[in-house]
């Protein structure tokens, strides 16, 4: 027994050193250099204890604290940790042979120590302590030098520990406060998965954007993507895509960025719309799946999951990609997609069952195997019904027969297509905006593609005087009647109405099913056109008259001046 306490008290003797063993020298000035250093901020490091290594051992060493040392010394004796009912002194306190100096031990594991000094007590205590060096990292490396031989207490602004290490020579460290995350952007934008919705010149990033059927454009941002997860370098960086039942996704329209940069040599492993087997994104690139830089894994085709894994390690091992100022890199990925016509129409299309959900979650594999991961990014295209119901004034009676035209906010015809094998029951005609599905694109078959025989300018009201436009995108329309039904009056002028995010306010039949609209009612009275409501004929007769009028009040001003003069 005593044996063995004599061999665990020479093994805690040499605990400290034993965290991160180092190479040994006598005597002289050590370095320390902090790698995965975030950009910005600032490293701090406090001795903690002096140090004297044996030159014929790699692994002992000796640490001393002045006797009188009123600011670590105390907390060194007075350190404890409690494990369940246990309570242990984490150092021992030997006197020497200079009255002046004690030699500091551990009693405990290198873990439990690192515990020990990563407790909010001793981070609280060193915030008011005065640092041995301090830097402000400009790259993601920060370099301590000129340092005694030590131990030393490393931290950053970033707010926690780094690290507890002894300097001997040179000691590497790394900062371990940074794991890779979605981020932010400097303005305070959340990285994630965003709809891009171009204005002008312009693109806004939305969450949930509206939509027409047709083309979505989808743009990924992970503003935090370090090279090392703690102090676990990393190999890739995947994102895993899953979108609902209506998107399509373009693979060949995937583009991959990182920090501003576009990166080519993208690779298909799988399938997409227009190939069954591994080829280029882009032809052009020339690339193989062995020297891709990127590549995208589509096991299904149509089933809405595929990932996008972006190589970050050359095959010497060194990174390619690092920003100089040190702040972690950025991953953009942008891609488009069809909105098909099984998309989930109105309110409800960001519920968590819509075809029209996308998600995208980032990960990432450590050098050591393992893996990590954020949480899932999702956005919804929101997209809506019109539903038009044409009536008598004043009655309950529809009509049949009138023809409009229904253009968006910039004066556009907004363009249809309906389907005759459409079942349209009630006499309600159900019309599709029309969007960009091309014949190239593996789509549902038993979904119609646009043809130029089955596309509409215009509509006509039914028997039951009511139609429905499906694929409109938030916005403001107007619906101009270019055709009364027989015996109504036309009306004048186009009927303005807008639809919002979020605005469904009524329930139409269709195929069976419910669907959620915005309604909108116009309503025509008995007879023909009355002069007084804007006819051609009246148009004409008052702009006569008014000529007349003017004629006769100069006529009458110019003989009665006449007069006056004599003339």
């Amino acid at each position: 027994m005593k044996l063995a306490k004599k061999l665990i008290s020479l093994t805690l003797a040499i605990m400290m050193v034993a965290v991160l063993g180092v190479a040994v020298l006598a005597a002289g000035t050590g370095k320390i250099t902090i790698e995965n250093a975030s950009g910005g901020k600032t490293y701090k490091i406090y001795k903690i204890f002096d140090a004297t290594y044996d030159p014929t051992s790699t692994t002992a060493a000796s640490y001393y604290m002045d006797s009188n040392d009123t600011v670590w010394l105390p907390k060194i004796r007075q350190a404890t940790i409690t494990d369940g009912s246990n309570t242990q002194n984490v150092f021992t306190i030997s006197e020497t042979s200079n009255p002046n100096v004690v030699l500091v031990k551990a009693n405990v594991a290198d873990d439990v120590l690192l515990q020990w000094f990563q407790s909010d007590d001793i981070k609280n205590f060193v915030d008011g302590l005065h640092a041995t060096a301090t830097k402000v990292a400009d790259s993601s490396t920060v370099e301590f030098d000129g340092l005694d031989f030590g131990y030393y207490y490393v931290t950053s602004s970033l707010g926690s520990t780094v690290t507890i290490t002894n300097v001997q020579n040179e000691k590497t460290v790394y900062d371990k406060n940074v794991t890779p995350s979605w981020g932010a952007d400097d303005d305070g934008t959340e990285g994630g998965k965003y709809i891009a919705k171009a204005d002008g010149s312009s693109v806004t990033l939305v969450k949930n954007g509206s939509t027409e059927f047709g083309t979505v454009n989808y743009k990924i941002i992970a503003y935090n993507a370090p090279n090392y997860d703690k102090d676990q370098p990393i190999n890739d960086y995947v994102i895993d895509d899953h979108a609902g039942d209506a998107i399509y996704a373009d693979m060949h329209s995937v583009k991959v960025y990182v920090n501003g940069t576009e990166i080519n040599g993208g690779w298909i492993k799988g399938v997409d719309g227009d190939s069954n087997s591994n080829h280029a994104v882009n032809g052009n690139d020339g690339v193989s799946e062995g020297d891709c830089n990127w590549y995208i894994t589509n096991a299904v085709d149509d089933d809405g999951k595929f990932s996008i894994t972006i190589k970050w390690k050359n095959a010497d091992g060194s990174f390619r990609y690092t920003k100089t100022d040190g702040t972690p890199n950025k991953i953009e990925i942008t891609y488009s997609a069809t909105l098909r016509s099984n998309a989930t129409i109105g309110k409800n299309a960001d519920s968590s069952t819509s075809n029209n959900k996308n998600s995208a979650t980032l990960k990432w594999t450590r050098a050591n195997g393992s893996n990590g991961t954020t949480n899932e990014s999702t956005v919804y295209s929101s997209i809506y019904a019109l539903t038009l119901i044409k009536k008598e004034t004043g009655s309950d009676k529809k009509l049949a027969g009138a023809v409009f035209q229904l253009k968006d906010s910039n004066n556009n015809v907004i363009e249809l297509y309906r389907s005759t094998s459409t079942n349209e029951a009630d006499g309600i005609h159900v019309y599709y905006v029309k969007n960009n599905y091309t014949q190239n694109v593996n789509i549902n078959p038993s979904e119609k593609k646009w043809t130029t025989d089955n596309t509409y300018s215009t509509f006509t009201t039914p028997s039951d005087g009511t139609v429905v436009v499906v694929g409109l995108a938030a916005g403001d329309y107007t619906l101009s009647e270019l055709i009364a039904p027989d015996g109504y009056n036309l009306m004048d002028s186009a009927h303005g109405f807008d639809i919002n995010d979020g605005k469904s306010d009524y329930t139409v039949s269709k195929n069976g099913a419910s669907l959620e609209s915005v309604k909108v009612e116009i309503a025509n009275s008995t007879g023909t056109t009355l002069p007084e409501t804007g006819g051609t004929g009246t148009i004409i007769f008052i702009v006569v008259g008014a000529v007349a009028v003017i004629g006769a009040g100069l006529f009458l001003v110019t003989n009665k001046r006449m007069s006056k003069e004599g003339i």
